[in-house]
């Protein structure tokens, strides 16, 4: 890793927590467009160790939530995993960041201080390569639920459309993504 690589956190603190179908790693760093320390979890299924190009799919979580809830209240991670060994979907990193823990919420949205939408599309993405070695340019996605899910398409025009594809998924009432809206189509992950 270069050092413009090393340094685009100037702190960065990693915990493994071991799961039924993989582990999970819980992630601080001090994140440039929060002006402060800001947390993750992120899920890497084995099949993806070692690649470097690898899509990440970013998801956010709904107001009062924070980065936890995806995979110990949702279990996306068990749902994931359960997907790419039945071979419905290739192998893929989420990333799942807290929104900055402003307040009730952030809407990751740009505030006077703090830049909770950068956060999301650019911090996020490196946090990723930090932790993974994953490429930058890697296709990314971003889907949320409830204030996640109503921030996607706006994020999806401050970014590059080659990067970010998925701009809004579907939600089931147990908190489960069984869909995706990508280019104008429906993409059903689940049954």
């Amino acid at each position: 890793m270069g050092d413009s690589e090393q340094n685009y956190f100037r702190t960065t603190d990693v915990a493994t927590v071991p799961t039924s179908v993989g582990t999970l790693q819980m992630m601080t760093v001090k994140s440039p467009a929060l002006k402060g320390r800001a947390d993750l979890t992120l899920y890497v299924p084995d099949q993806a160790k070692g690649r470097a190009n690898v899509p990440v799919v970013i998801l956010l979580h709904g107001v009062y939530g924070s980065h936890w809830g995806w995979a110990l209240k949702g279990q996306a991670h068990v749902t994931l995993q359960r997907l790419i060994d039945e071979g419905a979907i290739e192998p893929m990193i989420v990333a799942m960041p807290s929104d900055g823990l402003w307040g009730d919420g952030s809407g990751y949205v740009p505030h006077i201080s703090q830049d909770f939408e950068q956060w999301i599309v650019e911090d996020v993405p490196q946090a990723v390569h930090v932790a993974t070695g994953n490429a930058l340019g890697a296709p990314h996605c971003i889907a949320g639920l409830i204030n996640g899910g109503l921030r996607c398409a706006a994020h999806r025009g401050k970014v590059s459309s080659a990067l970010y594809r998925i701009c809004r998924a579907f939600i089931d009432h147990r908190g489960r993504a069984i869909g995706a809206v990508c280019r104008g189509g429906f993409i059903r992950v689940s049954s």
